[in-house]
């Protein structure tokens, strides 16, 4: 099996950050100007709790996590997201992935088969990929972004998207994340860090573009957040 250095990296750029930090806005702005496709790996992460809780795979054992590591695979068709062919889609957001999601995120052995999982599906250059420690996946990405965001500034904004009830969940989310990260072995400090609190979806859109067009990537300007204005 492919190993993370033996990736392809080129073409690719990394959003990750925080739960509640407006990651997944700030690629659909940039995608466009980039010509690239847009991998959400939040959506994978969310897929694989929707599917464990359908079939009571329970991730405080190892037995249950070793089995649903052996049979994860995650697809995207018609903008439908399956997981071992099942339909997830409308599970996705639900309130009981996102209370979940970050304790599967949690086992190291559910995060190699979603890395295993993730090369598989992210195959287009270039890509922008969103989602947390995602060094694991591409180590060499070209760019490499961690997004930041105060945290009543991004409960504020969940609690304003519609038919989002999980504000109350950010926080410890953020916690999860943090002991995440250590499972995952990631340091956070090779990644560059934005701070996009209070800073309108454009002023995002190009500050991110501007470091892509330092590190080669082609950047159509009169695309920013084409379809999002």
């Amino acid at each position: 099996m492919a190993t993370p250095e033996s990736i392809d990296s080129s073409g690719v750029l990394l959003i990750q950050g925080d739960a509640g930090t407006g990651k997944t806005t700030i690629c659909e702005w940039i995608a466009p100007a980039l010509g690239a496709d847009f991998f959400d790996t939040g959506d994978m992460w969310r897929g694989m709790t929707a599917y464990a809780l359908m079939e009571d795979f329970d991730w405080k054992f190892s037995v249950d996590c070793d089995e649903l590591a052996k049979i994860y695979n995650f697809k995207c068709d018609g903008g439908r997201s399956f997981v071992c062919g099942i339909d997830v889609t409308e599970e996705l957001r639900s309130s009981p992935i996102t209370a979940a999601v970050s304790q599967y995120a949690s086992v190291s052995v559910l995060r190699k088969a979603f890395t295993r999982a993730a090369r598989e599906w992210i195959s287009s250059r270039p890509a922008i990929v969103s989602g947390r420690h995602l060094r694991e996946i591409f180590p060499e990405a070209a760019v490499c972004l961690h997004i930041e965001r105060e945290l009543e500034e991004s409960k504020s904004m969940r609690e304003q998207h519609a038919g989002d009830g999980n504000a109350h969940l950010v926080q410890s989310r953020r916690e999860q994340d943090v002991q995440n990260a250590v499972v995952a072995g990631v340091d956070l400090k090779m990644a560059t860090v934005l701070d996009v609190t209070g800073m309108s979806k454009l002023d995002q859109a190009t500050a991110v573009l501007e470091l892509a067009d330092a590190s080669g990537f082609e950047v159509d300007w009169s695309l920013v957040g084409y379809g999002y204005r």
